[in-house]
């Protein structure tokens, strides 16, 4: 993955912590409130059953509207990441007049130029599904036959950067590493 779409992510996620923590002074939990950030950022959430869609289908991001979908028999900590994985889709790779100074700033502030224009839009069509939340997302197989045509160590897909970047902004938003860091030296 690219340095530079990996350090937008994060910066992404920390400037949203930081502008959410700002406007709500009371909020001191080290559980991040994913769900008020959602609703914070301007965006509905609805769910769906997990046969209304292809098997493992977690949730999507609708196109042309600020809504999430999540599937709603997700586990609590799967439903979280998931929300805040969609999330990082609506704030990196999607233009909207409130989310838009957050990123330009979240840029400015890493000193990163923009990225989201060199990725793929989401589509209903193309949800965010199993692989997509992990980090390895392709199989063994699939990984081998990339090696073997693009070389070793060589892998550009740019719908799995999109949601690599969607994975560290989530990662980076519900376990900030500075609070990691901090809870684990005091541990």
């Amino acid at each position: 993955m690219d340095d530079q779409i990996r350090q937008a992510a994060v910066a992404a996620a920390r400037h949203l912590l930081l502008l959410y923590k700002a406007e709500h002074p009371a909020w001191t939990d080290t559980r991040t409130p994913v769900d008020d950030l959602v609703s914070w950022s301007g965006l509905q959430v609805e769910t769906f059953h997990a046969t209304d869609y292809p098997q493992g289908t977690y949730g999507f991001l609708e196109p042309d509207e600020d809504l999430i979908w999540l599937c709603r028999t997700l586990p609590e900590s799967l439903r979280r990441f998931t929300l805040a994985h969609e999330l990082g889709h609506a704030v990196l790779h999607r233009d909207n007049a409130r989310r838009r100074p957050l990123l330009q700033e979240s840029w400015q502030a890493a000193s990163l130029p923009p990225t989201s224009q060199s990725l793929p839009e989401l589509s209903r069509e193309d949800p965010c599904q199993r692989p997509d939340v992990q980090e390895e997302v392709v199989g063994q197989n699939e990984q081998e036959l990339l090696q073997e045509v693009l070389g070793i160590g060589q892998s550009y897909n740019p719908r799995s950067e999109r949601e690599l970047a969607a994975n560290i902004f989530a990662a980076e938003l519900l376990m900030p590493i500075e609070q990691v860091r901090t809870l684990y030296l005091h541990e």
